[in-house]
């Protein structure tokens, strides 16, 4: 199945974006009533499930790839096409652009792929592309130097040092391109290290 069958499916909702951060035990995503994306390790989350899933890497893939398949296999996989090996039920492929988001987000090339640095900036084109006018984030640390622990524990495979600045510059860049085109996004976390310069921030308690 190919991810723009999804087109406009959800337009004018709310959507949840759960990432796995050690801050997402702060704001659990079974508070939020919104269809949710989650990500990468997210099927660690004992006792809740997302509406969709993405992850983008192939030892994600290699490590955790059979578990995510068979625990999300009655929901929708958003992977790119270089994981199309990945077996399983359910799973919808897109092509990964490779072009820089600081030169532009043109949402008109979603048509073609997605362009990204990290898993959540494919989550937020996603929600977009499926029409939601607001994306709430949740379990959003990015605690510099730090990239390895995640909200059930230490992830050996990770480096500490991740590529944050290509994120940020990322994030500011769909944050812009989106509120042009009528779509708020909004980072709830608790305890997050992303400044709201990068993304606005909400209190999440406002949503519940």
């Amino acid at each position: 199945m190919n991810y723009l069958a999804f087109r406009d499916i959800h337009k004018g909702e709310t959507a949840l974006l759960v990432g796995n951060g050690t801050n997402l035990s702060l704001t659990p995503p079974f508070l939020f009533n919104y269809p949710a994306f989650g990500m990468n390790t997210i099927h660690k989350h004992e006792g809740w499930k997302p509406k969709y899933y993405t992850g983008v890497d192939n030892r994600l893939m290699r490590e955790f790839g059979k578990d995510i398949a068979e625990k999300y296999k009655d929901i929708y996989k958003f992977i790119p096409s270089g994981l199309r090996d990945w077996k399983g039920e359910n799973f919808v492929i897109f092509n990964h652009l490779a072009k820089d988001l600081q030169d532009g987000w043109k949402p008109e090339t979603l048509k073609d792929g997605i362009t990204y640095h990290n898993v959540m900036h494919v989550a937020m084109q996603l929600a977009y592309w499926m029409g939601f006018t607001t994306l709430l984030m949740i379990g959003v640390h990015h605690k510099p130097d730090d990239g390895q622990s995640h909200f059930w524990g230490k992830d050996a495979g990770m480096p500490n040092q991740v590529p944050i600045m290509d994120w940020i510059n990322g994030y500011k860049t769909l944050v812009s391109g989106m509120k042009e085109r009528g779509v708020t996004v909004l980072n709830i976390s608790e305890r997050t290290y992303l400044a709201e310069d990068v993304i606005p921030r909400g209190k999440w308690k406002d949503w519940i």
